[in-house]
């Protein structure tokens, strides 16, 4: 009797195929909500890391000369001052440094920001020290060369925006004056009650010029930006060198905004934009304070605890359950 051998199965029905591919799409739905969480965290931390490091900059620098860095731009020529307007957007000032005998002034006398102040600081005083005095081809390659430092990875990669380098960071300029306007403090002393001051003023020495105590005033944080016009060379996005202007500097318009990592201004004023603290990280901005402590302040923090913070002088103290 001869015996029949049926041959095994050696491949998916339809309907097998099916499930399994609709398994393996149910595991990547639970599973990619993680991974975007753990990729976020990661860059938050990233972040962080970054306003520490500058901070300690900030530091260092106090340590060489008694002040911190000074806010920058106030001081035109060197010689007069001017309107931050005038400044921050009239070539050369806005982007070559203020020089005496062909040395590149110190913070009290430099018109371009802490940002650019800070350069030996960060490792990078090669940077600092060619900086051409006077426009040049090679100014407009320093201009052209980023510093991952200054960029926040949830927001953007250490690109050129509008052909120059940025900053997603800006220091702390104190209250504004009319925040229903975003105007900033005008060049007066009794006006500028954050940490950093414009050039051509009297610096902030961190010992005796902030009474409020250093954790207790905000240094450094996120800035807004609008994302959907970062090639537009705006105010606020104009290079991380520009000295008291809205790319470098902000004040406490109201409360941090939030802004989706590849979405526009979301809420606020057109002056918002370049007035106010921000940014793409989910719930809170991150922000260092004067003593190098990095804190996360939330998107619903109390307003004018926000204030409080931003403002060195006002003898409030500070309830972080109002911000944190």
């Amino acid at each position: 009797m001869q015996r029949q051998v049926h041959a095994g199965r050696n491949a998916f029905t339809l309907i097998e195929l099916l499930v399994v591919i609709s398994i393996i799409g149910l595991l990547m739905s639970l599973l990619l909500p993680a991974i975007q969480r753990a990729r976020e965290a990661a860059n938050r931390m990233r972040c962080s890391s970054n306003l520490a490091q500058i901070a300690l900059a900030f530091h260092n620098f106090h340590n060489d000369n008694n002040y911190f860095p000074t806010a920058g731009a106030y001081l035109g020529s060197g010689t007069a001052t001017q309107s931050w307007t005038v400044v921050a957007n009239s070539p050369p000032y806005y982007y070559t440094p203020s020089v005496k005998n062909g040395q590149i002034l110190p913070g009290r006398n430099q018109r371009l920001g802490w940002a650019f102040q800070i350069l030996p600081y960060i490792e990078l005083g090669t940077t600092y020290n060619n900086w051409p005095i006077s426009p040049s081809s090679a100014t407009l390659g320093l201009l052209a060369t980023p510093v991952p430092l200054y960029y926040c990875p949830s927001r953007r990669q250490p690109e050129l925006y509008g052909g120059m380098a940025q900053t997603d960071y800006a220091g702390n300029g104190g209250v504004v004056v009319d925040p229903s306007t975003g105007t900033p403090p005008t060049p007066d002393e009794s006006q500028m009650s954050g940490l950093l001051k414009p050039s051509g003023f009297r610096p902030i020495n961190m010992m005796s010029d902030v009474p409020d105590g250093l954790s207790n005033t905000l240094l450094a944080a996120e800035k807004q930006v609008d994302r959907k016009n970062m090639e537009s060379n705006a105010i606020w996005d104009q290079g991380y060198w520009p000295g008291y202007n809205h790319s470098t500097i902000r004040w406490s318009a109201g409360t941090p905004i939030q802004v989706p990592a590849h979405d526009t201004l979301a809420g606020g004023s057109a002056n918002s934009a370049m007035t106010a603290f921000g940014s793409s990280h989910f719930g809170s901005i991150n922000a260092v304070m004067g003593d190098h402590s990095v804190r996360r302040i939330r998107f619903s923090a109390d307003a004018p605890t926000f204030a409080n913070l931003c403002n060195r002088r006002d003898g409030q103290v500070i309830n972080w359950v109002n911000l944190e």
